[in-house]
């Protein structure tokens, strides 16, 4: 999802290149989803590409930052509203259990996590 408050998202061997010309001991993790949650950001995925289907021109990404990051808190607040109803309908209810932190690097991981030392 294109996130105006995201100036760059870093890939795994990214962001462990920059960690590693900084530190001499690093550590890299990835944060992996549960089957649940794969369905659930599959819910979420078809509610963001109906409210992207309302600006086909991509507009939003012609106007000034800050008009774009107010645009996409008001589409965010009506999405997740909208993914929680069609979430509470299926029943679902995210859960700690549907994150798991494993050690090294996953394709299809939901985020990264660093840990370095000195």
């Amino acid at each position: 999802m294109d996130n105006p408050y995201h100036y760059r998202e870093l890939t795994h061997d990214e962001l462990e290149h920059i960690m590693r010309a900084v530190f001499p001991h690093v550590e890299m993790y990835s944060v992996v989803m549960s089957d649940r949650l794969q369905a659930y950001r599959e819910i979420r995925r078809r509610t963001v590409q109906r409210l992207y289907a309302l600006d086909p021109l991509r507009l939003r990404n012609r106007v000034p930052r800050r008009i774009h990051q107010m645009l996409f808190d008001i589409a965010a607040l009506v999405g997740n509203r909208l993914i929680a109803r069609s979430a509470d309908r299926q029943g679902f209810q995210l859960a700690l259990s549907d994150f798991t932190i494993v050690e090294g690097k996953d394709p299809d991981c939901l985020d990264l996590i660093a840990v370095a030392r000195l």
